[in-house]
């Protein structure tokens, strides 16, 4: 079994923390959601928030979701799924 990573580049601490809250409350409700929030090597963006999982399209979705659903959806910041 393969295991994926999702990314979304974050641009401030503010955005970090509210998106470190909803994710912290996700991962109360649904334990299998697992994150963390690394700091970045991406210019532009001074964290990286990554999505860790076993099925690589619930990871995608999981991402699409936190994108279209949060603050998120205000900035134009890229996603990607690879293999961990």
């Amino acid at each position: 079994m393969s295991s994926w990573i999702g990314c979304i580049p974050i641009l401030n601490d503010e955005l970090k923390n509210e998106i470190e809250k909803v994710c912290r409350d996700i991962n109360a409700r649904d334990p299998s959601f697992r994150f963390r929030i690394h700091t970045s090597f991406i210019s532009d963006y001074p964290y990286l928030l990554v999505i860790y999982g076993d099925d690589k399209d619930q990871v995608w979705r999981r991402l699409v979701w936190l994108k279209n659903k949060t603050v998120l959806k205000e900035y134009d910041t890229p996603m990607w799924v690879k293999p961990r």
